[in-house]
């Protein structure tokens, strides 16, 4: 395996010792594994730490559910566009489900989340794209409420044009005696 750092932001995250051991090396093992080469928009590692490290009920107010991630796979996946929706299918689960999380402070290294797993994902595509080539992924939580949660994505093309459009609901539990946070973005129209 090469020693190239594809992304910054996974490896500085594996060498953190404010996060957890089991998340440290989560971020080290998929460093090297990792098929694609992501970059969050407008990360503020400081603030990702003290977000994972403190309880949601300390959080004051709401946080904007959104996330922007440029993502790309390594290496050339050559011209089937098949391949290409398969590895958008693929990586459009990366972060998705989490977003409606950042809403109620919660993130999925919070020492109070447990686990957390997709219980559905939908996907439409419009038209051919190329996975190999840099995409922008826009993601925005829609809902959160007793331990589940509701998201919407899309992913553009260089251009600008609007390729994939993604939905996905996630559970979520937290340990024993935490309080279930609740967002619902409908209710702020």
């Amino acid at each position: 395996m090469s020693s190239l750092i594809v992304n910054p932001q996974r490896h500085k995250a594996s060498m953190d010792d404010r996060l957890p051991l089991k998340m440290r090396q989560y971020f080290k093992t998929n460093q090297s594994n990792f098929p694609l080469d992501t970059r969050i928009v407008g990360l503020d590692y400081e603030e990702f730490i003290r977000e994972g490290n403190r309880p949601s009920s300390t959080l004051s107010e709401l946080k904007i559910p959104k996330k922007l991630v440029w993502m790309r796979a390594l290496g050339e996946l050559g011209d089937d566009p098949q391949i290409h929706k398969c590895v958008a299918a693929w990586a459009s689960d990366w972060g998705v489900g989490v977003t409606p999380m950042k809403a109620v402070g919660s993130s999925f290294v919070s020492p109070e989340v447990r686990m957390c797993c997709s219980l559905d994902h939908a996907m439409w595509f419009n038209g051919d794209f190329r996975a190999d080539e840099w995409m922008l992924y826009e993601m925005e939580g829609i809902q959160f409420a007793g331990g589940r949660g509701v998201s919407s994505g899309r992913i553009y093309d260089q251009e600008g044009n609007m390729k994939v459009h993604v939905t996905q609901e996630i559970l979520i539990r937290y340990k024993p005696g935490t309080e279930y946070p609740k967002f619902d973005k409908t209710l702020q129209w």
